[in-house]
């Protein structure tokens, strides 16, 4: 099929017919995004004055497949439409199909624009540009990415040119053009905010997203958005963005599904008059799933103010699925799992998927053994849990303590815990939020306990709807760490789960060991 195209594509810029198919600004925006597209839509055009084509046929065969191409355009536009989804994922092709003829033309844009990713501060002016001039590409953006972290170099505050700076009411214009948008990415970018973004706020107040179709987003609702390692200052290797930005964010772009990654919540003054999209919002966010990733966080973040902001703004019960991501040095701190708890509280209801966002670790604090300690976060109130995640620290056993044992083993408190969540669980994580090694395996096998914790969920008594144990293992930094040698240890341990046939080792990508 990709040859056909090829071959279509040369009959129409040997004819002279493709020099105008595509609009400059559409051209000229796209090789910004890209260098080498221009250059590639250039050579396209170029006429072969030479006896054979670039597929090794004489110029007298070629006029023949025209007609090839003409009986394409006959099929059923379902038909022509996943055609171009395929070859749009191969950006070079779907260029060229722009430049075949007209119909073609309109067929592709769709898909070549339906995904754009604008990582510096020149092409973000360029974009805004370039959708005055060229309205009809609004219709095609469904997914949009401003900024961007590399997966090499998560610090992407260093990185050279600077990431965008984009100002929250031109953001907010910005995604009032684009009907069709329904994921938003805001990665490592510099957050301006203005005085102008509250009127905005308040003049076009959030609708709910009420009950669409899966997959569906309300009309005027973003169906995700992820706010990613975002500031508006910072201290030395610390990106900071403050609450009020953050929220007025998440207020001016509702969406249904929302992600914040690496944000770190700097201090505000009570007396900021931005204060008031906390204290008095115009309306509830009804968000449907949220996920908070704080592993990339310091060391010392303290999630507190976050819980705090997001029981003021948030609509009761609307919440359906609360997925965390945590890091090694997550602690259990009273402040902050009281804030959680008054948090869970408030969506508790509505509530099917839950992650709590803390790491259980060595040395244990005194009395988290007892399921009375637990009660702070109001586990019991999620009546319809479906799935439940814990994340624990492997212990680190050094060779001069083999002999150290803990009063208790982590799989004690995570009994503690799951006394708290009602018989509707099908779906018990267990998440690793360290590499776990066999080294010393008699004594982490001690620490961890994970024979106590099969009692509980392979007997089926507690939970008789659990279909799926899952202990989700962290990818070891040294290649010669076998996790297969981790996954027997661990089916030794837990056999009533894996008689059952509900254990499953995982990796944290989401693969099956």
């Amino acid at each position: 099929m990709l040859q056909s195209i090829r071959i279509a594509e040369h009959v129409y810029a040997i004819s002279g017919r493709a020099d105008n198919l595509m609009c400059s600004a559409e051209w000229a925006f796209l090789s910004k995004l890209r260098p080498n597209s221009l250059s590639l839509l250039i050579n396209t055009m170029e006429t072969d004055n030479r006896n054979t084509s670039v597929v090794g046929l004489t110029r007298e065969e070629l006029p023949s497949l025209a007609t090839t191409s003409a009986g394409f355009n006959t099929l059923p536009p379902e038909l022509t439409d996943l055609v171009f989804q395929h070859a749009s994922e191969d950006r070079d092709t779907a260029l060229a199909c722009t430049l075949v003829s007209r119909s073609w033309r309109d067929l592709a844009l769709p898909h070549l624009f339906s995904a754009l990713t604008v990582a510096r501060q020149a092409a973000f002016e360029n974009l805004l540009t370039f959708l005055d001039i060229a309205p009809h590409i609004t219709r095609c953006i469904r997914a949009l990415e401003l900024g961007q972290i590399s997966d090499e170099d998560e610090d992407c505050y260093s990185q050279k040119p600077p990431p965008p700076a984009v100002r929250l009411d031109s953001l907010v214009a910005l995604v009032a053009k684009l009907p069709a948008l329904r994921v938003l990415l805001l990665r490592g970018i510099f957050l301006i905010d203005p005085p102008s973004t509250d009127s905005h706020i308040r003049a076009n107040p959030i609708t709910s997203p009420g009950v669409t179709s899966p997959g569906v987003a309300s009309s005027g609702v973003l169906k995700h958005l992820e706010v990613h390692g975002c500031f508006t200052h910072s201290i030395p290797d610390v990106p900071l963005v403050d609450l009020p930005t953050l929220i007025g964010i998440l207020q001016a772009l509702p969406a249904e599904s929302i992600a914040l990654r690496s944000v770190n919540i700097a201090t505000t003054s009570p007396s900021d008059p931005r204060m008031s999209r906390i204290t008095d919002p115009p309306t509830r966010l009804h968000v449907r799933e949220l996920m908070l990733d704080s592993a990339d966080c310091q060391a010392d973040y303290d999630m507190s103010s976050l819980y705090d902001t997001f029981c003021q703004v948030l609509a009761p019960e609307s919440l359906e699925s609360l997925r965390s991501r945590v890091g090694r040095d997550t602690t259990t701190s009273p402040g902050p799992m009281r804030s959680f708890g008054d948090f869970l509280h408030l969506t508790a209801g509505a509530l099917l998927r839950l992650d709590l966002p803390f790491a259980l670790s060595h040395p244990l604090q005194p009395l988290e053994d007892d399921p009375e300690h637990w009660h702070i976060l109001h586990l019991d109130e999620c009546t319809h849990l479906h799935s439940f995640t814990l994340s624990i620290t492997p212990p680190f056993v050094r060779s001069r303590s083999i002999s150290q044992r803990p009063h208790v083993p982590l799989s004690a408190v995570c009994i503690a815990i799951l006394a708290h969540l009602p018989q509707t669980l099908r779906t018990f994580t267990l998440a690793m939020c360290d590499e776990l090694t066999t080294a010393h395996w008699h004594v982490k096998r001690r620490k961890l306990g994970l024979e106590v914790l099969d009692d509980a969920l392979g007997s089926g008594k507690r939970f008789p709807l659990l279909e799926r144990v899952e202990v989700t293992l962290r990818q070891p930094h040294h290649p010669d760490i076998a996790m297969d040698a981790c996954k027997q240890a661990i089916q030794a341990v837990m056999p009533q789960c894996e008689e059952r046939g509900i254990l499953q080792i995982m990796r944290e990508t989401g693969e099956q060991v």
